[in-house]
């Protein structure tokens, strides 16, 4: 699932926006993976103490944007 591939990258060694010094709001970091059949458009939803990032989509289909509507919903969970 690229959903997933996506995710990891945001938050690997050699993601740009960790080397740029991206952190999580909360003390620790919880990742929901929440693919759905009627799905129709990617959401990513913060927590409101910054703690649980949900990312919810279509699982069965590709909807254009999806890579940048998760990197862009990711980027507003950090300070």
């Amino acid at each position: 699932m690229g959903y997933l591939t996506t995710i990891a990258d945001f938050f690997g060694a050699r993601s740009k926006y960790i080397s740029d010094g991206w952190r999580p709001k909360g003390e620790k970091l919880n990742i929901v993976l929440a693919p759905s059949a009627t799905a129709t458009s990617i959401k990513v939803a913060w927590s409101a103490d910054g703690q649980t990032v949900t990312v919810s989509g279509p699982a069965n289909k590709e909807v254009p944007g999806w890579n940048d509507a998760i990197l862009a919903g990711l980027a507003k969970g950090g300070k």
